[in-house]
């Protein structure tokens, strides 16, 4: 998992790096909504550990559903297209 670090000014301010905001096609004036939530209740030991295990857990899902879509094109039997079902909707 790559690993990115920005600092906090004084002021409470922080540069998300062009990399990351090209990555997520932020511009000026683009909102941004901050894992407040994540690490509330991810009960980490820090907020550092919260935020690792939160985006651990997006990658995973995202991963998940890589194989879910390739795997979509093949036909199932009722029991396994249920179960399928039952998956694709936990992720979304």
């Amino acid at each position: 998992m790559t690993s990115i670090q920005a600092t906090m000014t004084s002021k409470g301010q922080i540069t998300i790096p062009k990399m990351v905001r090209d990555q997520l096609n932020l511009s000026p004036g683009s909102k941004v909504y901050l894992l407040i939530e994540a690490v509330k209740a991810g009960g980490g030991k820090s907020r550092e550990d919260t935020v690792t295990q939160a985006l651990q857990e997006y990658l995973q899902r995202r991963r998940m559903q890589s194989v879910i879509d390739a795997f979509g094109t093949i036909d199932f039997d009722e029991e396994v297209s249920d179960e399928r079902s039952e998956v694709l909707q936990q992720i979304r």
